[in-house]
């Protein structure tokens, strides 16, 4: 009896053992689900807010309607990269676009973008443009080096880099085929000097029309200033009072007053005003850059070519100059407006540029996009290689506080163009004025 009881006992102290052990793996089971179930939680990534809306503001130049539309449609390919962010232009002629700009930008809201030239970078960059270094530094998309180097060192002031660039360029001679197919005479080519540019446009100018078009611009003049070999920069110091420089200036200008085979400027507050007598099929020969193929097309109902600009008695010269897009240092958005340019500057949007014939691609990895879309403009590929190799292409170099210099400038050659002074006299009173500039 003894022992029934002894083995009921041990057997009912057995099964509480295993109903406890059971309870302890349950809980223990429980509880590391429990655990998991928090370090699952915990290691979740936490939920990224939307990108704010922005609306950034571009002050830009244009010139023309074509351009404006051109960059318009740049502008909304940003929104269709990035969604949340719209950018408005603001567009000006040129002459315009450098009175407002540092209005602007001594404002109290200043548009968020800008666009800036290599001649003027350093007047301005300083005073109000975002130093752009650790913007690229932080955005593993941009190959910088795919960038032409003359322009980003163009756009740089103090080894900072202030604009992203989206073309440069040279000047090239554009000439009317029509035109010099009706009168038999043969177009400019690579051996092209001054004197044989003068007797083609001596051919050209008959029934209303002219062998060339000039302005009293002083940008249009230097590859015949160079070409005499002129030196702006003589000692280190910048000089416009120099024989070569005057027997240049005084040259083209007798284009208009004496040879009489290019018509008389009729306004010279225009920046425009030569491209638009050459639009309209009257003009045979017309220096400009590559990037106003876009408005020659659109505005001129005429076969057009391009060479090389004329060889002066010491050496043939063309000044290589670019732009592109920075950032206003007060703006609010400095990060989307970063996103913004780099889409203004990025592949697509150069590719579509160079097929307009706008711009010169700054992007070695798309240049070839411009020759392939302007085959139809005889001889432009062979001009602006040329023109863009150091033999010929020389980069335009500018003193501080070029945008009042250049007016200086142009101001005292005006009247040169318009038979009321010599060139000498209008160069030496520029040159006081640009002294004291300088000081």
């Amino acid at each position: 009896m003894c022992k029934k009881v002894y083995t009921i006992k041990l057997i009912s102290i057995l099964m509480s053992l295993i109903l406890v052990a059971v309870m302890v793996t349950s809980c223990s089971a429980k509880d590391s689900q429990t655990s998991n179930d928090k370090s699952q939680t915990s290691s979740a990534p936490a939920k990224t807010e939307a990108p704010k809306n922005v609306t950034l503001r571009w002050l830009g130049q244009a010139g023309s309607s074509t351009e404006a539309d051109q960059w318009r449609e740049l502008a909304g390919d940003v929104t269709k990269k990035y969604p949340n962010i719209t950018v408005q232009l603001e567009s000006t002629d040129w002459n315009s676009y450098w009175t407002k700009l540092p209005t602007e930008m001594a404002s109290g809201s200043p548009p968020d973008i800008f666009y800036m030239q290599v001649l003027r970078t350093k007047g301005y960059v300083s005073k109000g443009f975002l130093p752009l270094d650790d913007l690229i530094a932080k955005d593993k998309d941009i190959d910088i080096k795919d960038f032409y180097k003359g322009v980003l060192d163009g756009l740089s002031d103090g080894g900072k880099l202030y604009a992203l660039p989206y073309d440069f360029g040279p000047y090239v001679l554009f000439y009317n085929i029509d035109l010099f197919d009706k009168y038999g005479v043969p177009y400019p080519d690579d051996n092209l000097d001054y004197q044989g540019f003068l007797d083609r446009a001596r051919k050209l100018t008959k029934d209303g029309n002219y062998g060339t078009v000039i302005s009293a611009n002083w940008d249009r003049v230097l590859p015949f200033m160079w070409g005499e070999g002129a030196d702006l920069f003589p000692g280190g110091k910048f000089n416009v009072n120099q024989s070569a420089i005057a027997k240049a200036v005084q040259r083209h200008a007798e284009l208009i007053t004496k040879e009489k085979v290019a018509p008389a400027i009729t306004d010279t507050g225009n920046f425009n005003w030569d491209r638009e007598q050459f639009y309209s099929g009257k003009i045979g020969m017309m220096l400009d850059g590559p990037w106003n193929i876009t408005n020659i097309k659109a505005k001129g109902k005429f076969k057009f070519g391009a060479s090389l600009v004329p060889k002066g008695t010491v050496t043939r010269l063309s000044p290589v100059n670019g732009s592109g897009f920075g950032i206003s240092a007060k703006t609010k958005n400095p990060n989307e407006a970063f996103l913004a340019i780099k889409s203004l500057t990025s592949k697509e949007s150069l590719e579509k540029l160079a097929k307009w014939g706008r711009a010169l691609p700054a992007r070695e990895s798309v240049r070839q996009a411009f020759y392939d879309s302007n085959k139809d403009v005889a001889g432009v590929d062979n001009a602006v290689k040329k023109s863009c190799d150091p033999a010929i292409g020389k980069p335009y170099l500018t003193p501080d506080k070029w945008q009042e210099v250049y007016t200086t400038i142009n101001q005292n050659i005006e009247p040169v163009f318009l038979n009321k002074d010599t060139a000498e006299n209008g160069l030496k009173k520029a040159q006081q004025l640009i002294d004291d500039i300088l000081k």
